[in-house]
C-alpha cells in the first residue's frame, strides 16, 4: 500500500469513528481490506464494511464541479493573497473570507483569481465606514488584530443546512451495488457473513443527515449508514 493509499484508508477510518462507537465496536476488531475496506467483527459475526463518500455537487452537475477541489483552489488563492499583503507590510492580523455560494458555479478558480483577489482588497477597504458595493464573488471579510506577528488569511464557510437528495443518495448506493458480487467472490473461504454500505457527507458543503429517511432501499449490502462525523442514520 502506498502513501497515498495509507492516507485514504487512515482517513475513511476517521470517518466511521462514530459509527463505531454507536455499534460499541472495539478499535481491535477493525482491520483494514481491499474487498471490502474494512472487516469488523460484531456480534459474533464477521461484516465486511465497504466506504463511500457523497459529493452532491459532482454528482448533480456530472462530474464538472465539486466542492472539495474548489475549496482547495481558494485555500491556494487565499495563501496567494497572504503572500501578496506580506510583501505590502501587512502583519498581525487574521482575515478571515467568505465566499458567495456562486463561487462553487467557476469550474476554474485560477481564471478569476485576480478578479477576486482586487475584490478583497476592494471589501477591507470599507470596512468600518458607511460605503458599500455589491461584490460577486464575495460575501464577507472579517479582519482581527493580533498582538504577535502572525498574518492569517483563511476561508470561512456560511450555507442553509438540507437533507441530502435521495437521487443522490440512490446514485452512490448503487456504485457500489455492482461491487458487491466481486467482493462476495474474492472473498470466498474468509466467512464473512454480512457486508454493510456506509455513505459518508462529510465534505458534502451544507448536508444534514440527522432527519433523514429512506424507505425500500434496493441493496444486497444487509446494513446502509449515511454518516457525517457525529451524526449516524441507518436507512437499512
Amino acid at each position: 500500500m502506498n502513501q497515498k493509499d495509507k492516507f485514504q484508508k487512515e482517513k475513511e477510518r476517521f470517518l466511521i469513528t462514530w459509527l463505531l462507537k454507536k455499534l460499541k465496536i472495539r478499535d481491535e476488531d477493525v482491520s483494514f481490506s481491499t474487498w471490502p475496506d474494512f472487516i469488523i467483527n460484531y456480534e459474533g459475526k464477521k461484516i465486511g464494511l465497504e466506504f463511500t463518500e457523497c459529493h452532491s455537487l459532482d454528482i448533480e452537475s456530472n462530474h464538472k464541479k465539486g466542492v472539495a477541489k474548489t475549496q482547495d483552489a481558494l485555500h491556494d488563492l487565499l495563501n496567494t493573497y497572504k503572500e501578496i499583503i506580506l510583501k505590502r507590510g501587512e502583519k498581525s492580523k487574521l482575515i478571515f473570507v467568505t465566499f458567495e455560494d456562486c463561487i462553487y458555479d467557476v469550474t476554474r478558480i485560477n481564471k478569476i483569481e485576480k478578479t477576486i483577489i482586487d475584490e478583497i482588497d476592494s471589501y477591507r477597504a470599507i470596512i468600518g465606514t458607511n460605503e458599500w458595493k455589491d461584490f460577486k464573488y464575495i460575501n464577507d471579510v472579517n479582519e482581527y488584530n493580533l498582538s504577535s506577528d502572525l498574518l492569517e488569511v483563511d476561508m470561512s464557510d456560511a450555507y442553509w443546512c438540507e437533507p441530502p437528495k435521495p437521487d443522490n443518495v440512490l446514485v452512490c448506493i448503487n456504485k457500489k451495488n455492482v461491487k458487491l458480487p466481486e467482493y462476495k467472490m474474492k472473498n470466498q473461504g474468509l466467512d464473512i457473513q454480512e457486508y454493510w454500505l456506509v455513505v459518508d457527507f462529510t465534505q458534502d458543503r451544507g448536508t444534514d443527515i440527522r432527519e433523514f429517511s429512506m424507505s425500500n432501499v434496493e441493496t444486497e449490502y444487509k446494513r446502509v449508514y449515511l454518516t457525517n462525523y457525529y451524526d449516524v442514520v441507518q436507512i437499512k
